[in-house]
C-alpha cells in the first residue's frame, strides 16, 4: 500500500527553508510522530515491537527521499526553493493502516530537520498509488539505497555489503523470508533452508554506493551504506509483494529499500 504525500512549506518559513543534507533520520522521526498522533496504540506497538520473528523485528514500511523540484545543495544542507515538495510512503497492508492512513496524514504538519536546520510543512494532499501485479520474475529499480549487512566474528560493527559481494544474495533473500515469517508465523517455518527456495537475484545496471549519516554532529552519529541499482528477482510472489510494499533489505523504516517495478 503506497501513498504520495504532497507537502507545502509553512508560510511562516517563507525565507528559512534549509534542511540537513542527511535528513532521512529526521523524516523517519516526523513520520512516527504523525502515526502516534493518528493512532497512539498502533504507533507505540510499531515503535517498540513491530512485526516480530524471534529476535528479529520489522516495521514493514519505508519511504522515499523528498522530491524537491527546485533546490540548492550546499556542503551539508539543502535549500528548498520550491513552494511544494512530495514523498512516497509504503506500508505492507495491515488492518489498522488501511482505515486510517489517509486520515492521519491529512492536514497534518510535520517538521523535518534538526535544531539548527529544519523546515515545517503542511500536508496539502494525499494520493493512493496503484499496486503493480507481480509474477515470480520481476525487474526493479531502487529509489532509495538497499542495505545488507554482515557482522563478522570479532567485529563490533557491521560490514555493509555491495550487491556483487558473495554473501549479498543470501542475506537479501533471508531478509525477505524473515519479514514474511514476522508477518505470518505460519507462512514459512524458520527451519526452511535457503537452498529449498527457488530464487535468483541479479543486478542489471551500474551499482552506485550511497551513504547516509544518521544523527550527524551528535554523540550518536553513525553512517549507513547502501547501494542503488536495477535488479531482477525470481522468487515466490509473496517475496515480491512484501519487498515492494515494506522495502527490500534492511533499515526500511529509516527510508531504505524503496523500489519501483520496471518490468
Amino acid at each position: 500500500m503506497r501513498f504520495r504525500i504532497f507537502l507545502q512549506v509553512n508560510e511562516s518559513q517563507a525565507e528559512r527553508k534549509v534542511i540537513p543534507i542527511n535528513y532521512q533520520y529526521y523524516m523517519s522521526a516526523a513520520i512516527y510522530k504523525i502515526l502516534n498522533e493518528g493512532n497512539p496504540e498502533f504507533s507505540a506497538w510499531l515503535h517498540s515491537q513491530g512485526y516480530a520473528d524471534g529476535a528479529k523485528q520489522f516495521k514493514l514500511f519505508t519511504f522515499s527521499k523528498l522530491s524537491i523540484p527546485q533546490r540548492r545543495i550546499d556542503i551539508d544542507s539543502i535549500k528548498i526553493l520550491s513552494r511544494e515538495v512530495s514523498f512516497d510512503i509504503s506500508f505492507f497492508p495491515h488492518p489498522a493502516i488501511d482505515g486510517f492512513i489517509t486520515g492521519i496524514f491529512k492536514r497534518q504538519e510535520l517538521s523535518i530537520g534538526n535544531r539548527d536546520r529544519n523546515v515545517s510543512f503542511v500536508v496539502k494532499s494525499i494520493e493512493k498509488l496503484p499496486t503493480p501485479l507481480f509474477d515470480e520474475k520481476n525487474v526493479y529499480r531502487t529509489l532509495t539505497p538497499v542495505v545488507a549487512s554482515l557482522k563478522k566474528e570479532g567485529s563490533r560493527t557491521a560490514t555493509y555489503l555491495n550487491p556483487q559481494d558473495a554473501e549479498f544474495k543470501d542475506i537479501f533473500i533471508r531478509n525477505l523470508i524473515e519479514k514474511l515469517k514476522a508477518w505470518n508465523h505460519n507462512s514459512m517455518q524458520s527451519t526452511t533452508p535457503l537452498k529449498d527456495i527457488s530464487t535468483e537475484f541479479r543486478c542489471i545496471s551500474e551499482i552506485k554506493r550511497k551513504g547516509e549519516v544518521i544523527k550527524q554532529g551528535s554523540a550518536e552519529e553513525s553512517k549507513i551504506i547502501g547501494y542503488l541499482f536495477d535488479f531482477v528477482l525470481t522468487a515466490p510472489v509473496e517475496f515480491h509483494e512484501i519487498g515492494y510494499a515494506a522495502g527490500f533489505g534492511e533499515k526500511n523504516s529509516m527510508g531504505f529499500g524503496l523500489v519501483e517495478k520496471i518490468g
